[in-house]
């Protein structure tokens, strides 16, 4: 597994951990658990735009090679 991977399932788990939590937990255990995703979603993000980068770095070098 990739650390992308590893992450998406992080998120997924917390999803589905908030959805119970939102339902049943006090309102501290609410507010971690908000926090938590905007954590994991700000994660994903940075992560996204990095690859995008990447690869607009790899077809600026492949067009600069042609």
């Amino acid at each position: 597994m990739d650390h992308d991977s590893d992450l998406n399932a992080v998120a997924d788990a917390v999803i589905v951990a908030h959805a119970v939590i939102e339902k049943n937990g006090t309102p501290d255990m609410k507010r971690l658990s908000r926090t938590r995703l905007l954590a994991i979603g700000k994660e994903i993000a940075r992560r996204s735009k990095l690859s995008n980068e990447l690869n607009e770095l790899g077809r600026d070098d492949a067009l600069q090679s042609e």
